[in-house]
This record gives structure tokens, sequence and C-alpha cells, in this order.
């Protein structure tokens, strides 16, 4: 059986009672997790792709999740393209979610999108999904 398909993935398993999360990268960009003013791409084991081979091991990372904190999970279009390396877009994105003005998730994707962050024109589709630890706020 030959594999003809890949994708990538980021799996994210939270805990908000004690503000734990494990997450499992396969290929895809690390999540970015704001604390404060600090918003720092979270440093995960990463695998190959999904479908990649059929001999991956996917090792897990556990890091804290706290009250307060923004956790951005985002797909790569967002950051890079052919013209725009992909270090540069994880620095803008930090950049921009380091001075986001709000803790609601729309707003502070909506400020994502408008800011300059990545290439422009995008040429590539894009994913976001924005949580906010509320608990015991």
């Amino acid at each position: 059986m030959r594999l003809n398909t890949i994708a990538t993935c980021c799996y994210i398993q939270l805990d908000l009672d004690t503000a734990a999360a494990t997450a499992v990268l396969a290929g895809h960009p690390p999540p970015i997790l704001r604390t404060g003013k600090d918003a720092d791409l979270l440093t995960l084991r990463r695998g190959a792709p999904l479908g990649a081979s059929r001999r991956t091991a996917y090792a897990q990372t556990d890091f804290a999740f706290p009250t307060g904190a923004t956790l951005l999970l985002y797909t790569d279009g967002l950051v890079e393209d052919r013209h725009h390396p992909i270090d540069q877009g994880f620095q803008e994105l930090q950049a921009a979610l380091a001075v986001a003005p709000s803790d609601d998730p729309e707003a502070i994707l909506d400020n994502l999108l408008a800011g300059p962050v990545g290439p422009h024109p995008r040429s590539d589709d894009i994913a976001l999904l924005c949580l906010v630890n509320t608990t015991g706020a």
C-alpha cells in the first residue's frame, strides 16, 4: 500500500481545572502562547506530517495554560509563502499577538488579520483558532 496523502496536525488537550495542556505536532507550525504581554512560540516536539511515513512516532509535550493566557493555533498560510520566510512570519505574528488589545478571541483574530502579519496579498488559505483561558477570572 502506497501513501499518497499527507496533512499537518496540531493536537492539544486542555484541562482548564488544572491549567495543564498536552500537545502533539505532526508537521504543523507551533502554537503561540501569550501570557501577559509575552507571546512565545511553544517549544513542542515535532513529528512528520500525517501520512508522510508509516514509521513515524509522535511525542507529546506538556505545558501550562494559566488563567488569562491566550493560545493561538494557525496554519502556515498566515505566516509564509515562497516570498515571505516563515521565521519572519513567526516574528510578525508573535509581535502582533503580544500587543493585541483584547482578551476577546474574536477581537484578537480581527486584529491579527488586519495587521502586518505574513505575506500580503495572501497566496494560501489560512485557518485560525484563538482560545483565552478565563477560568478563575
